[in-house]
């Protein structure tokens, strides 16, 4: 047989299971596009459910806390009302401010004028009734006011006094704010997106929502939403286009979020996925054909060998080519893959080191901004309420002063995390000086414990101290600054009632600090870096430890600068040791005797 028939044979033998394998890839790439398509809308879904909870959520809480105001409290309706206006003013979204008392009458309606005589009270949709008996706030359904004459819904806070509501407070709310969430969600272009009340009623609508607000979702999602709160379905819209549709039922408001990705958008996909499927085969066959005509030569082994490492090279492993070979141009090629297979592992060798280094650097940032984000949040939120609390309250008031203690406090927690970040920093870049003394570590030790025992921060533990003179040549507020996180960290893992045992010790030319705790120890996975920034562990029955992870970085950068070094391990029994070694130093000088003593000893040895 000739070798061009053996080379067609070797095709198509080659290419045929291929071709059956890219069928059935075909078949599993469409299927995966379908579900990458849903899987892509039903996190869109989510993500904007999100977004409308948390919007209805500031709703709710910026009506608390106007109904938390004094002149609520003292049932001083008229200051109220000023108070209302006010808050009115300063919400963009809200057209009118109601108070009702539990049986419905109406005591205050910002749409009418001060001193007129106010409307009769129109009856109230469930939601009125719901909010009397729950005593919890409440997201009324979309509705035509009939006095302001637009669409609106009400979020209603009760106010409770004596175990009883006294009055309802209403806002009433233009849908716009929610089309606003939708908008910024960039939802692709042919995407419907839609928001409905609890009685499945058009809120919001990315198709022609004008014309659809106020009315019933399409049959085939109001039937979905029968079965299951949540869910996915092939169904139509109210206009009759086939879609895909994701939907959530919010647990806290009843509310709706639905998307719906057009049919034609996702089987068009999917035939685009096929097409390029077949493509390639074709494509693959027509290469092979080709290649058997300007293939003439007859297949060696030599060759296969060197197609083998040319495999490997482009794998990045290391390749053996053989030197045994006949044929001069052979070797010429073999030699040159030889060359090119070492450059290419070196290279390969590289890249990996470079990706991991910048994917490792991409987690610490991730971490790093998750941790700020996290924990400049809860301060600021604490700070934004506190300052609206001044600002309706009266001055001099108790919750204008605890207002101002609130904003102290946590004006302090976030110095001390900017302190944290910024010592860190000057420790990484070398750029924090020393100021050496002479010093007892013992005293440092007993003088931090002292402060905090003050300070009550130690009465959940016990803490006890097992110390020896023991001088050092150091910054006297670095090595307090060691203590403190050392013994802050050790606190915070240890279990209310445990020990905490505090060591120091010289040691030969040595000075060891040791900070050992009962708590849960170090896990496996972090005992690698754990004195990395931004590294933290888990306290026991908790979320993820509260800082931003630099106390133990700072301890291990401190110790350096100082011509130390820190270790953790797990004791055997049950708890973590940290321990700090510094170089010893001799101790200082006594302060001189008296005249008189020094006056006594020298006659003393006269005699």
């Amino acid at each position: 047989m000739k070798l061009r028939s053996q080379l067609f044979s070797l095709a198509f033998g080659a290419i045929a299971p291929l071709a059956v394998l890219a069928v059935i890839a075909g078949v599993w790439l469409v299927e995966n596009e379908r579900e990458t398509f849903r899987v892509g809308a039903e996190q869109r879904a989510r993500a904007l459910l999100t977004a409308v909870d948390a919007e209805l959520k500031g709703h709710v809480t910026s009506l608390e806390a106007l109904a938390a105001a004094p002149s609520m409290r003292d049932h001083n309706l008229q200051y109220f009302r000023r108070v209302a206006e006010n808050t009115l003013a300063s919400q963009r979204d809200w057209i009118n401010i109601r108070l009702r008392s539990p049986s419905g009458e109406l005591l205050l309606d910002l749409s009418v004028p001060e001193g007129a005589a106010l409307p009769e009270s129109s009856p109230q949709d469930a939601g009125f009734p719901r909010v009397v008996q729950t005593k919890q706030p409440d997201i009324s359904n979309i509705t035509m006011d009939p006095v302001l004459r637009r669409w609106r819904y009400s979020v209603r806070v009760p106010f409770v006094e004596g175990g009883a509501v006294r009055y309802v407070l209403s806002a009433q709310v233009t849908p716009d704010s929610i089309g606003a969430i939708i908008a910024a969600q960039f939802v692709e272009p042919g995407w419907a997106a839609v928001v409905l009340d609890r009685s499945n009623r058009f809120v919001v609508r990315t198709w022609e929502q004008e014309k659809y607000i106020g009315q019933l979702a399409s049959q085939s999602l109001r039937d979905a939403l029968a079965v299951s709160p949540n869910g996915y379905f092939h169904g139509k819209t109210v206009e009759g286009v086939e879609v895909h549709t994701p939907y959530h039922r919010s647990q806290a408001t009843g509310w709706v979020v639905a998307m719906g990705v057009p049919a034609t958008a996702i089987d068009a996909a999917a035939k685009r996925t096929a097409l390029i499927l077949a493509l390639g085969v074709l494509g693959s066959i027509s290469l092979a054909i080709a290649g058997v005509y300007l293939i003439r030569r007859r297949i060696t082994d030599p060759i296969a060998s060197l197609a083998a490492a040319a495999g490997a090279v482009g794998r990045g492993e290391r390749v053996d080519v053989r030197a045994d070979l006949e044929i001069e141009e052979i070797r010429t090629l073999a030699d040159a893959l030889r060359g090119s297979a070492d450059t290419a592992y070196e290279r390969q060798l590289l890249i990996l080191r470079e990706a991991n280094a910048l994917r490792e650097a991409d987690r610490a940032k991730d971490r790093f901004l998750a941790m700020v984000s996290h924990e400049l949040r809860n301060p600021l939120a604490s700070i934004t309420t506190a300052a609206h609390v001044l600002k309706v309250a009266q001055p001099g008031s108790p919750d204008a002063l605890q207002a101002q203690l609130v904003i102290e406090r946590q004006t302090r927690h976030m110095a001390h995390l900017v302190g944290d970040l910024l010592d860190i920093s000057r420790v990484t870049m070398g750029k924090m000086a020393l100021e050496r003394e002479r010093l007892d570590l013992e005293a440092v030790v007993n003088h931090v414990v002292g402060i905090w025992r003050k300070s009550g921060r130690l009465e959940r533990h016990r803490v006890t101290l097992e110390t020896s003179p023991a001088w050092i040549n150091a910054d006297r507020a670095r090595v307090e600054q060691i203590v403190t996180n050392l013994l802050d960290n050790a606190l915070k893992f240890t279990p209310a009632g445990s020990a905490v045992r505090i060591i120091v010790a010289p040691q030969r030319d040595e000075v060891v600090l040791r900070v050992a705790d009962d708590g849960p120890g170090i896990p496996a996975h972090l005992q690698a870096n754990l004195f990395e920034p931004f590294v933290q562990g888990d306290e026991p029955g908790t979320r993820a430890s509260g800082g931003l992870g630099v106390g133990l970085a700072l301890v291990k950068g401190l110790a350096e600068m100082h011509g130390g070094s820190v270790s953790a391990a797990n004791t055997p029994a049950r708890g973590a040791t940290f321990t700090v070694r510094f170089p010893a130093a001799s101790p200082a000088a006594q302060p001189a005797a008296s005249g008189e003593a020094v006056a006594g000893e020298a006659v003393g040895a006269l005699k």
